[in-house]
């Protein structure tokens, strides 16, 4: 079977009235807020939204992903791949006269994490410098601190020991009399005396780094007592010198080894202290600075090929050198390139820096970090990457004018591009399996969106009014409409990606809407360990729609087992629960394959017994294979399916025909080659999975087999003959999605959500198999040749063999056409009425 899209006629009808509602469309560059009409808040509202993306970042220049897919794919050399994202421009070799106002050959980098803080540092071979310390000594720790009130104008403090002070850590010498430093006690404690009235002086001791317990003592009773008074000032930090006073910055530190290539260890290059005391280390000097509107900052200033070597390896990974054997180190060289030439042609920073360390600019880490004075050392420079680095060196793009090009780049591009500084262009090389950006789904709540615009109301649709064009879906989002029960409101793509926290605006929207007819009684979900991933999706797109008992677990199986499932079982639950009107099964996992076909049998029977009179079951993605290449699930979907004929009540959801595409393999866990899972879903798999169990519940709603009460004696559990009610709806054919593989989920810890349900008591409802059960792709048996037989009776000239192929689907589409009927290629009443009629 094979996907087909359906929409509820809630959804046709919302679609058409909601395209004459919304004629006047809102001036596309202004965010406009407008009164709702009474027809507007007629309209269904949506309760949730499964939104299908592409690409991590701007989408602007170098897709980071693409890259490595052209060179390791594409057979594409670093010099090729440059010249596909940025068109206009050509390789050349930098200059000094590229550097304009900047030092020649250096970049200067702000420190962002260090913004409006201290400036610490420490060399681990003692070879600090300060050009503010007179005598020209060397030190293993210095620290600048702005004078308060004075800005730009520092005292420097110097140590013969490594230190990572706090910045509100007062500082003092170790010698015990310092006219600077009254109370000081030589080991870093002072004593301050505080007297009470009419009472002994008393005084308190603490050690550095401690800090006193505090204490309640019991007043006396005598009305004329005194109680001694101890207060305690913040603890001296030993050992510290102070160098400079009223110093005017920026205030630099260096070491003897600056600028040297082979200076990478912690006792050659500067360690940088943070807030938390951990040690970023790197190379050329750092500087405590004041920036044009006085704040304080911190600088890095290091030469451009040593900045590079602390770039690449944080935008793209150094292992990608060994993939493809080795092709890989094409797509370093064109990061290193393209880092390079952003570097040198960015327009500079308000805070007097070239340049910032974080994604605002592009990700800087420096050379190593360490989690403490002596504590791990971790490198933060490869040598795959700075031989990528080594290979380009000096080497830039340039426009056609001679400027070095402002080579923008992002993560992913989803397989387009956006037209901003460069043309546009598809992008087969984001399309890399392994890239987990390329394409990936989310589940949203309406609330959540309301919560970002409240002044809607209730959310009506979501429209796109511009896109960048190309690609899927036409493009990027420019701009969009939010349509509401109370207002409209215009925003741009950038401005809804960032209140959701999406990691692009390539976006396509998939609604859930409230359900406006054919009601349908409560239902049970029991689920195994896939569904039970996926239980806050489901949760959110049923909301709503459906009345559900969630009923999901970790390791369930049908029946009583041994292990985990003889205690959590479909079997067991169902006992344990309130009849439903209906029932949705998602269970196969963790069972025996060769005795799921009884299994099945057992499990009916006993629904059946309950009064439920319709059960929803959802087959198993085959993907995960045995060594001899069969599929694992392939057995438990076949006695599935055979289940389908024998009970009248059984409809199979075909997740597995669902989920089949190469690209849906972006929806699977990978697992590890001793261990390959593809079964369980990852964040995009878990949304797809969501919306499909939705949209086939909407189809079944739409054609009347779900029922609306809860019936109160048992239905017939003999199981006929009749032929099977199978179907596969979903959405509109999946986009692929993110793989996450590389990055594991974790199963939600096993719950029991079981939620007590209100059941209505009625008179009995069963649900009769269709007199002509709906048909679809790749069903066979009678029913498709009295199928067949009808089309030739309509003068169709075709085959009668049973087997309901493209030949078929080609002829009832056709069909459908002719009758202006839903052209979805299904064989459903109304099909089935215009064939008979």
């Amino acid at each position: 079977m094979t996907m087909r899209a359906h929409f509820p006629s809630s959804l046709r009808w919302n679609r058409r009235t909601t395209a004459l509602l919304l004629a006047a469309v809102l001036a596309a560059s202004v965010p406009v807020i407008r009164g709702a009409t009474s027809a507007r808040a007629a309209a269904s509202t949506v309760q949730s939204i499964v939104i299908d993306g592409r690409g991590n970042g701007h989408g602007s220049g170098l897709s980071q992903w693409g890259a490595l897919g052209w060179a390791t794919k594409y057979d594409k050399t670093w010099e090729e791949i440059l010249a596909i994202y940025y068109s206009g421009t050509s390789l050349g070799t930098l200059s000094d006269a590229d550097f304009r106002n900047t030092p020649v050959g250096r970049i200067t980098v702000q420190l962002t994490a260090l913004d409006g803080r201290q400036t610490a540092v420490i060399s681990e071979s003692g070879a600090l410098s300060t050009a503010v310390d007179t005598q020209g000594r060397r030190w293993s720790s210095l620290v600048a601190r702005e004078v308060p009130g004075r800005n730009n104008v520092y005292t420097v403090w110097g140590r013969t020991t490594p230190a990572c002070p706090a910045g509100d850590d007062p500082l003092g010498p170790v010698d015990p009399v310092d006219p600077d430093n009254p109370g000081d006690n030589g080991d870093g404690s002072t004593t301050v005396p505080t007297s009470a009235p009419d009472s002994t002086v008393a005084s308190s001791t603490v050690a550095p780094d401690t800090t006193a317990p505090s204490s309640t003592t019991p007043g006396s009773t005598t009305p004329d007592s005194t109680v001694p008074t101890t207060t305690t000032a913040p603890p001296v930090l030993a050992g510290w010198v102070r160098i400079a006073t009223n110093a005017t910055g920026p205030i630099t530190f260096t070491t003897d080894k600056v600028d040297r290539a082979d200076a990478a260890s912690p006792r050659d290059v500067i360690g940088v202290c943070q807030k938390n005391r951990s040690l970023r280390y790197y190379r050329g000097t750092v500087s405590a600075t004041n920036g044009p509107t006085g704040s304080n900052y911190t600088f890095n200033s290091v030469l451009v090929d040593d900045y590079v070597r602390g770039v690449v390896p944080r935008e793209s990974p150094a292992s990608w050198a060994k993939l493809g054997g080795g092709k890989g180190m094409h797509a370093l060289r064109a990061q290193a390139v393209a880092a390079r030439s952003y570097a040198v042609a960015g327009r500079g920073r308000s805070s007097g820096a070239k340049i910032c360390d974080t994604s605002s600019c592009q990700v800087y880490g420096g050379t190593a970090l360490r989690s403490r004075v002596g504590g791990k050392f971790t490198p933060l420079e490869n040598a795959a990457s700075n031989a990528a680095v080594a290979d380009t060196a000096n080497r830039v793009l340039r426009y056609t004018n001679g400027g070095v090009a402002w080579t923008t780049f992002s993560s992913s591009n989803g397989g387009r591009s956006i037209s901003s500084i460069y043309q546009a262009v598809d992008d087969p090389g984001d399309a890399i399996a392994s890239n987990p950006h390329h394409a990936w789904s989310v589940t949203v709540p309406a609330s959540k969106i309301l919560s970002k615009w409240p002044a809607l109301g209730a959310l009506i649709n979501i429209r796109v009014t511009k896109r960048s064009g190309g690609g899927v879906w036409n493009g990027w989002v420019d701009r969009m409409v939010l349509e509401g029960t109370n207002s409209t409101i215009s925003v741009s793509g950038d401005q809804f990606r960032r209140a959701l926290g999406l990691k692009s605006r390539y976006l396509n929207f998939n609604l859930l809407r409230t359900p406006d007819k054919q009601s349908v009684g409560p239902a049970l979900f029991i689920g195994d360990s896939v569904a039970h991933g996926a239980l806050a999706e489901l949760k959110t797109i049923m909301s709503g729609a459906y009345t559900m008992t969630w009923d999901t677990k970790l390791s369930r199986c049908l029946l009583e087992a041994e292990g985990a499932c003889s205690l959590n079982n479909a079997e067991r639950s169902l006992r344990n629960a309130k009849t439903p009107a209906f029932a949705v099964v998602a269970v196969g996992h963790h069972d025996d394959p060769t005795s799921y076909a009884a299994s099945i049998d057992r499990i009916m029977a006993a629904m059946l017994e309950r009064g439920i009179a319709r059960v929803v079951w959802v087959n198993l993605s085959e993907r995960r294979r045995l060594p001899d290449g069969l599929p694992v699930f392939g057995p438990a979907n076949v006695a599935l399916a055979e289940a389908a004929t024998r009970w009248p009540q059984l409809t199979v959801l075909d997740w597995n025909a669902a989920s089949s595409s190469s690209d849906a393999g972006r929806w699977f866990l990978n697992g590890t080659a001793a261990k390959p899972d593809l079964a369980s879903l990852t964040r995009t798999g878990r949304s797809r999975f969501a919306l499909f169990v939705r949209t086939s519940l909407d189809e079944l709603r739409f054609e009347g087999l779900l029922p609306a009460t809860v019936s109160t004696t048992p239905i017939t559990t003999v199981p006929t003959t009749t032929g099977p009610t199978t179907t596969d709806p979903g959405a509109s054919t999946p986009e692929p999605s993110v793989p996450e593989s590389t990055v594991p989920v974790s199963s939600t810890p096993s719950i029991d959500t079981t939620t007590p349900t209100t059941v209505a008591t009625t008179a009995p409802t069963t649900v009769p198999a269709p007199t002509r059960p709906t048909l679809r792709l790749w069903a066979r048996g009678e029913d498709v040749r009295a199928l067949q037989r009808a089309l030739v009776a309509k003068g169709v000239k075709m085959r009668v063999d049973g087997v309901f192929g493209r030949g078929t689907l080609r002829a009832v589409k056709a069909f459908q056409k002719a009758k202006r009927l839903r052209v979805d290629g299904v064989v459903g009443p109304r099909t089935w009425r215009a064939l008979l009629a």
